[in-house]
C-alpha cells in the first residue's frame, strides 16, 4: 500500500514520474528515493496524511550524518504515530478522505497559487561558516575545523537576512559570558555587512559570511559547543528587532493556532515573499530552519541550513496538538525607519516617511517602537488613531525592551520639548484593537536594565482571553494612559499582569481603567503585585468576581491615591483580593455586587489600609463595604473595623449633624453613572479633612490631582488632599437688619456659606453658619476699614459701633483680642494670612482678611 501511494503521488509530478522508486527506510514511516532526483515520505499510520514530505532536488540524506534540526523533524512524524497509538487517537475526517483518495491514485490539488523556494543560499553551520565561533582546540574532534558549530538558529537567521541583503550596518552592541568560552561580543553598529561578498555556498575562508553567522549567534546568547550549538528561538524576535533593524519581527507559537489558521498564516507571509524563521523542540533539543515556500497541497518548503541537503516540501500537520513545540518568527523584512540626531522617531497616522522628523513621520508605530528597543531611542506619537498589526490577535502593538514610547503630541514639537506640557485631552493618541485583538502586549519578561515605558495613550476596544487592553510582564511602566472599553473572556478586561520571573516590577501611574469587562477582574487582574499610583478604576464589570480588580494568588500590590468606584460584579464589586495588598489614601466607593460583598473581599490575608475611605458600596441592594480580615489605620469606613483612629461614617454623603459625614463634592450616583463628572474631592465640612496619619511610610508627595499631600504637616483621608484650612463661624442677624455682610457679599437668607482665601502655602476656607433672628435693633450699618494691608506690623482700624476686635489665624485660633482699638500691633506674628473679626454690641460680625508681611 505504501509503495502504491508513493508511486501514485510521484505520478502527479511530471519531473519525477519517469524515475524508479527505491525504499530507503521503514522506521515508523516509509521513505522512498525517486532515483537520484528526489524522495517521498509516506505515513506509516493512517492517523497522519498519506504523504508527509517530498523533494525533487536530490535523494534522501544519510541520517547518520544529518544535523539535529533535520533528524528531529523526520523523527517527529514517527513520534506523532506513537502518540496517536498510545492514546487511541483515530484519523480526522479530512485525513481519512485523503487516504481513500490515495488508494484510488487520486491526489487533489488544493491551491491554484504556490510559492517557489525564496532562499537561494545553501549555507551550513560547520567549517568556514563557524570560523569566528569559539575555538575548541581540535580540528574535527573538538568541532568542525577546530571551532564550535555556528548553530542552526544563527544559520537560519543569517539566511533570511541574506535574502534581504539587509542591514548595511547593525544597531548597538551585545555581549554575554559563556560558561566555557568566556565573553562573546559583537558590535553590530560598528559592522558593515558585505552582502555582495556572500555567495550561495562557501568552501573556504569568507570573512563576510563568518562574521554574520557569529553576530547572529551572539545576538541570541548562543550556547556554543563543539558537538552542537543551541539558542532559544524566542530570542530571535528581540535580536532581529534590536540589532538588525527587522523591527516587525514577531514570534508566534503553533499551540495558539488551529491547524488551518496556522497554514493560512504561513501562506499569507510567504505570499508577500517573506521567508520565515521556523523552529521546534522534541523535549531534548531545539531545531531551527527556514520556511520559504509552499506547494499546491500546502506542503511547506524547508531549508535546513545543511548545504541544501534535506531541503524539501514537508507537511506541518500535527495530531491532536502534538506539534513538537513548533514556532515561527514572521514579519522579517526591512522597514525604513530612522531616528533624528536626538534619537527621536516621529510617528503620525498619515505619515509616509522614515520617521526622522514630523514632516517625514512614519505611520508604522508598531515597527518604530520595536526599533526603539536599542536603548537610546524615543518614539513620539502624534494625536490620532493607530491599529498596529491587524493580523495578530495576540497584540496589535508589542512592548519591547528599552521602549520609550510617548503619545499626546500635536505634531509640531521640537526635540527639546518638555514632555510634561503634553495636552492629552487635546492631542488624544489612540491604540485601537477594533474589538478583534489584544491592543498592547509584553509577553516575555524584561530586565531592570531594559525597563520599558509607554506614556500618554488611550488603549481601547481590545478583545482577548486575558488582558484585552494590555497584557504585561516584568519591568514595564504605563503612565498617563486611558484604558477603555476592552473585553476579556477570562481575566483582566483592561489590564492583565503576569510574571514569569516571580516579581512584577510593573508600575501604573496616572492611568484611568474604565468601562472594561471580564469574567474576573473587569478592570484589571494582577497575578504578582504591581504599584498603582494616582489611578482611577471605575465602571468596570466582572461576570463573576472583582468588578474593578481581581488580585490573583498571594500578590502584594500597592495602591496609592487611587479611586476604585462604580464597578460591578456578582461578588466583590470593587476588589476581590486573594492575597495581601496595601492601600494608602485610596477611595473604595460606590461599587456594586449583585450577590455578595459590595466593596472589597479579603479572602486570605490581612490587608493594610492607611488614610482610606470605604463608603457607599452595596451588595444586593444593601450597604456592604467589605468582608474578611484587614487592618485600618486613620480611615473613614461605613462600619466598625479593626485598627486604630478610624471613623465610622454614615451611609449618607451629607447631613445636618456636623462632624461625621464624608461629604464628597460630587459623587457619582452609582454603577453606570457618568464617571466623567464624578468628583470625589472633599467638601470643606468633611470629617476626612486633616484626619489622616501624616507619618505613614509610603504616603507619597502628591495626591491624585497633583496637589501636595502634606499640608503644614497634616494630611486628609482619601485620594484627594484639600489644601484648604477650615475656620468655622456661627452667627446670626435680625431679619429687619438685612443684609448680612460676609466678605463683601450681602447675605439675606440663613444657610451655610463659605469663602475661599488664597494663602501663601494653601487656601483657607471660612465657613459661616448663618441664622436669622426675629426682632428689630437700632444700630448703624457695620462698616470697617483697615490699613495698611498687607502690613509689616501696625494695623490701623476705622469702624463704627465696634465693641470687640479679634485676630484669628488660618486654624481659627484666637491670637489677639482688643476692644474699641484704633490700631493693633502684629509685631512678632509669623508672616501669613489672618482674619480680623469685628463685632458690634449686638453680636453682628464683620470678617476681613489681613496679610502680615
Amino acid at each position: 500500500m505504501a509503495r502504491q501511494t508513493a508511486q501514485a503521488f510521484v505520478n502527479t509530478k511530471s519531473a519525477l514520474k519517469s524515475h524508479d522508486l527505491s525504499l530507503v527506510s521503514t522506521e515508523g514511516n516509509y521513505i522512498y528515493n525517486i532515483g537520484d532526483h528526489g524522495f517521498v515520505i509516506i505515513a506509516g499510520n493512517t492517523v497522519l496524511p498519506p504523504v508527509l514530505a517530498w523533494s525533487d532536488q536530490g535523494a534522501f540524506p544519510d541520517m547518520e550524518e544529518a544535523p539535529d534540526n533535520f533528524a528531529s523533524w523526520i523523527a517527529h512524524y514517527s513520534e506523532m504515530i506513537d502518540f496517536a497509538v498510545a492514546n487511541g487517537i483515530q484519523p480526522e475526517g479530512k485525513v481519512q478522505r485523503q487516504w481513500d483518495e490515495a488508494s484510488h491514485g487520486i491526489f487533489v490539488t488544493r491551491n491554484v497559487t504556490t510559492v517557489d523556494p525564496l532562499v537561494s543560499t545553501r549555507w551550513n553551520q560547520d567549517c568556514y561558516y563557524n570560523e569566528y565561533c569559539p575555538a575548541t582546540g581540535g580540528w574535527w574532534w573538538g568541532g568542525p575545523c577546530g571551532h564550535c558549530y555556528a548553530g542552526c538558529v544563527a544559520t537560519a537567521m543569517a539566511q533570511v537576512m541574506k535574502y534581504w541583503d539587509y542591514p548595511e550596518t547593525g544597531f548597538g552592541a551585545h555581549s554575554y559570558i559563556h560558561s566555557e568560552y568566556g565573553e562573546q561580543s559583537a558590535n553590530f553598529g560598528a559592522t558593515t555587512y558585505h552582502w555582495e561578498q556572500m555567495p550561495v555556498e562557501i568552501y573556504s575562508h569568507n570573512d563576510a559570511v563568518a562574521t554574520l553567522l557569529y553576530h547572529c549567534g551572539v545576538s541570541v546568547n548562543m550556547n556554543y559547543s563543539g558537538s552542537g550549538s543551541g539558542a532559544q528561538s524566542q530570542d530571535v524576535e528581540t535580536a532581529m528587532r534590536s540589532y538588525f533593524g527587522y523591527c516587525g519581527a514577531k514570534y508566534r507559537q503553533k499551540s495558539g493556532y488551529q491547524e488551518e489558521a496556522w497554514i493560512a498564516m504561513l501562506k499569507a507571509e510567504l505570499d508577500l515573499s517573506h521567508p520565515i524563521y521556523y523552529s521546534g523542540s522534541n523535549g531534548d533539543s531545539g531545531h531551527a530552519f527556514v520556511c520559504d515556500g509552499y506547494d499546491e497541497n500546502d506542503f511547506m518548503h524547508f531549508n535546513f541550513g545543511w548545504s541544501g541537503s534535506g531541503d524539501a516540501f514537508y507537511s506541518t500537520y500535527d495530531v491532536n496538538g502534538f506539534n513538537q513545540g513548533q514556532a515561527v518568527v514572521t514579519n522579517i523584512f526591512p522597514v525604513s525607519i530612522q531616528a533624528d540626531a536626538n534619537g527621536i522617531i516621529y510617528v503620525s497616522e498619515d505619515g509616509t516617511g522614515d520617521g526622522s522628523s514630523w514632516a517625514n513621520a512614519t505611520d508604522k508605530l508598531q515597527f518604530a517602537s520595536a526599533l526603539s528597543s536599542g536603548g537610546n531611542t524615543k518614539v513620539w506619537v502624534k494625536a490620532g488613531t493607530y491599529y498596529g498589526d491587524t493580523s495578530d490577535a495576540e497584540g496589535a502593538f508589542n512592548i519591547s525592551s528599552y521602549n520609550r514610547v510617548y503619545g499626546g503630541f500635536e505634531g509640531n514639537e521640537g526635540p527639546d520639548y518638555d514632555l510634561s506640557l503634553r495636552d492629552f485631552g487635546k492631542n488624544t493618541t489612540i491604540l485601537d484593537g477594533q474589538g478583534q485583538r489584544r491592543v498592547l502586549l509584553l509577553d516575555e519578561p524584561l530586565t531592570a536594565a531594559s525597563t520599558a515605558i509607554w506614556d500618554g495613550f488611550t488603549i481601547q476596544n481590545g478583545n482577548a482571553g486575558s488582558g484585552a487592553g494590555v497584557y504585561l510582564n516584568n519591568y514595564v511602566s504605563l503612565t498617563n494612559c486611558n484604558i477603555y472599553n476592552n473585553e476579556a473572556s477570562m481575566y483582566g478586561g483592561g489590564v492583565y499582569i503576569n510574571s514569569t520571573g516571580g516579581t512584577a516590577h510593573v508600575t501604573l501611574q496616572n492611568c484611568r481603567i474604565m468601562d472594561n469587562n471580564a469574567s474576573m477582574g473587569g478592570g484589571l487582574c494582577d497575578r504578582v503585585g504591581a504599584d498603582y499610583t494616582n489611578c482611577r478604576i471605575s465602571n468596570n464589570t466582572a461576570s463573576t468576581k472583582g468588578g474593578g480588580i481581581y488580585l490573583y494568588n498571594n500578590t502584594e500590590p500597592t495602591f496609592k491615591n487611587c479611586i476604585i468606584s462604580n464597578n460591578t460584579a456578582n461578588n466583590a464589586g470593587g476588589m476581590y483580593a486573594r492575597g495581601q495588598f496595601t492601600a494608602y489614601n485610596c477611595d473604595f466607593v460606590m461599587n456594586l455586587a449583585t450577590e455578595s460583598i459590595g466593596g472589597i473581599y479579603h479572602e486570605n490575608s490581612h490587608n493594610k489600609y492607611y488614610n482610606c475611605i470605604v463608603w457607599g458600596n452595596v451588595a444586593n441592594g444593601i450597604p456592604n463595604q467589605f468582608a474578611g480580615l484587614s487592618d485600618f489605620d486613620h480611615c473613614a469606613v461605613s462600619g466598625i473595623v479593626n485598627g486604630s483612629d478610624n471613623y465610622n461614617i454614615p451611609n449618607e454623603n451629607s447631613g445636618n449633624e456636623p462632624g461625621i459625614y464624608v461629604r464628597f463634592n460630587h459623587p457619582a450616583s452609582g454603577v453606570g453613572a457618568d464617571y466623567h463628572n464624578e468628583n470625589w474631592s472633599l467638601n470643606p465640612r468633611s470629617i476626612c479633612l486633616n484626619a489622616g496619619k501624616p507619618n505613614t511610610t509610603g504616603l507619597g508627595n502628591i495626591d491624585i490631582a497633583g496637589h501636595p499631600r502634606l499640608q503644614k504637616g497634616r494630611v486628609d483621608i482619601g485620594a484627594y488632599e484639600s489644601c484648604a484650612s477650615l475656620t468655622q463661624i456661627e452667627d446670626a442677624f435680625y431679619e429687619s437688619d438685612s443684609p448680612y455682610w460676609f466678605f463683601s457679599r450681602p447675605l439675606t437668607e440663613p444657610g451655610y456659606y463659605t469663602q475661599v482665601l488664597d494663602g501663601p502655602d494653601c487656601d483657607s476656607v471660612i465657613g459661616l453658619t448663618l441664622m436669622v433672628l426675629e426682632g428689630v435693633i437700632e444700630t448703624s450699618e457695620n462698616a470697617i476699614q483697615v490699613w495698611p494691608n498687607p502690613t509689616k506690623g501696625l494695623l490701623h482700624i476705622e469702624a463704627q459701633d465696634i465693641d470687640k476686635l479679634e485676630i484669628r489665624n488660618l486654624l481659627g485660633q484666637l491670637v489677639l483680642e482688643a476692644r474699641k482699638a484704633e490700631s493693633l500691633s502684629l509685631e512678632g506674628f509669623e508672616k501669613g494670612v489672618y482674619f480680623l473679626i469685628a463685632s458690634n454690641k449686638n453680636g453682628v460680625k464683620t470678617v476681613t482678611k489681613v496679610i502680615k508681611d
